[in-house]
Order: C-alpha cells, then structure tokens, then sequence
C-alpha cells in the first residue's frame, strides 16, 4: 500500500487539507497517510525525525493556499526562508531523495517561481501541479489523485481508473488490470516446470496407450491361431510357444 506525506500549513490551508486527509485514509488507510508530525519525542532533533518520516513515504503532498508562499513567523520573517520551517524540511527532504513531489493547488494558489523559493527548493517549480477545488469538483479532484498515487506505488493493487503521477496527476484516467497474487512458496518458475511436466507425462500415457491398442488385436490374433494350428503331443497336451515381441 503507498504511503502518502501531506505537506501544508496550518494557518493556510487546515480546513481542506482534513478534508483531504480524510479522503486519503479511505483509500489507503491511517497508517499510511501522514500529517501532524506532533509525536516528536523529547530530546530528538526534530529536522532529522521529518527527514524521516518523509523518506519513508511514497509521494509527498504539497498543500499550497494562497498564503503558503508569504506565511511568516511571530517576527514578520518569511517562514520559507528559516531552515528549521517544517515545510520546508519536509520539501527538501523529499527533492533529496527523489520522492515524488505534486504540489496541490487551492484555490486562487499559484505556482511559486523559482526565485522566489530557497535554492534547495527551487525545483519545486518545475513539478506539475494539480489542483483540488471546492465542492462539487472536490470529490472528482480527489478520485485523480488517489488514482495517481495508486499507480505510482511499488507492488500495490491496481484498481481500475488509474492515473499516472510521474511528478504530477494527469486528467486521463487509464485501465490497469490487477496482477494475480501467487501464493507463498511457489514461484512462477517452479509453477512453469511443474505444468510442462505434467504435459509430458500425459502425452507419454497417450503414447503408451495408443500402442497398445494397435498391438493389443495382433497378439490376441497370434496366440489364438497357435492355440488352434499347434497339435498335441503323445500325452494330450498342446505344445507350448512362447512368443517373442
């Protein structure tokens, strides 16, 4: 099951992001959408416990309000430009690792340039975006990009509708069958050897039996012609062949 990082500020966007949150643990489940890192342990450098956590994640969700870009902090600074901002650890950490990254639009929310971001985050700006609108296009937004996150993780069930999220979600839904499950200790090769030795083994019965069904009639025919042709010996008894086949 992928695993999914949302990524947001609380005082830009809370009220969607829950909402899509919400739609996220539908599909995937709780333990595997994550948002609010508030269980830091004490003691531990929290970059580091983001750092974490995001690299443990298959796609990394981008929030972006419309004041996701010029949020500052109690001191009027630009919250961006702090390298202890949590959204910015977790965007660079997920850029560092080559997490797929799909920045969410909201709103009236736009692009951020590359100069406007920190140089560790400027490749932002070349992710394709997608956007999640209010109602009634929040659900059909959220259906493109739960699909999208469903192909782009490792070895998950593929159900129908998918999307594609190579850095973005696509408006085209595309069809992927699911893949049979094997059971546990029997792998594709072994299963291949036994069916082809199975085959084997029936047309060499077939074979066999298709002998002995020609021969069968003649060794029949042989033996009842010597039991008649063959006269008896002096004591009465009828001499006996055996037959080489």
């Amino acid at each position: 099951m992928a695993k999914v990082f949302l990524s947001y500020r609380r005082g830009d966007s809370a009220d969607v992001t829950g909402r899509i949150d919400d739609r996220l643990v539908d599909s995937f489940g709780r333990d595997n959408v994550f948002k609010d890192i508030d269980s830091i342990p004490l003691g531990v450098d929290f970059r580091e416990h983001l750092t974490d956590a995001v690299g443990g994640c298959d796609v990394l969700l981008v929030v972006i309000g419309e004041g996701w870009l010029r949020a500052e902090d109690e001191s009027g600074s630009r919250r961006l430009d702090d390298n202890a901002d949590f959204v910015r650890i977790e965007v660079e950490a997920a850029l560092q690792r080559d997490i797929p990254v799909v920045p969410v639009l909201l709103g009236n929310a736009r692009m951020p340039k590359p100069e406007e971001l920190p140089p560790s985050m400027q490749e932002l700006s070349f992710r394709n975006a997608t956007k999640v609108r209010p109602d009634p296009d929040f659900h059909p937004d959220m259906v493109r990009i739960i699909d999208g996150i469903r192909k782009e993780g490792h070895n998950n069930p593929q159900p129908a509708g998918e999307g594609d999220l190579s850095g973005h979600i696509p408006d085209q839904h595309q069809t992927e069958s699911t893949q049979p499950q094997l059971p546990k200790g029997q792998p594709a090769g072994n299963k291949k050897l036994i069916r082809i030795a199975g085959g084997v083994a029936l047309l060499l019965i077939l074979f066999l039996a298709g002998v002995l069904w020609i021969i069968y009639p003649a060794v029949i025919s042989r033996v009842q012609f010597f039991h008649h042709v063959q006269p008896k010996n002096e004591h009465g008894n009828a001499r006996i062949f055996i037959l080489a086949l």
